[in-house]
């Protein structure tokens, strides 16, 4: 799912990842809209096409949906565009 409310990719699927770091830091927590809670347990890269991975996906206890970060897309420096 593509999301322009959340700061970073992440999704729950640790076998998406073509590499994983676990977090070390067992306070890293993401707060949704509905103000809960979910664990960070790591980050990694996960493979879009044989070609092209996205850096910095966080892997996140108990997430509904794999999102796709706008903002984060931006932050890589490309350029969004909805119609």
């Amino acid at each position: 799912m593509i999301d322009s409310g959340c700061t970073n990719h992440m999704t729950e699927d640790k076998n998406m990842f073509k590499s994983f770091e676990p977090s070390h830091n067992k306070n890293e927590f993401v707060t949704f809209s509905d103000n809960g809670t979910r664990q960070v347990l790591g980050y990694g890269k996960v493979p879009l096409t044989p070609s092209y991975s996205l850096s910095k996906v966080m892997l996140v206890d108990h997430v509904d949906f794999n999102l796709l970060s706008i903002s984060q897309f931006c932050k890589m420096g490309y350029d969004c565009l909805f119609n």
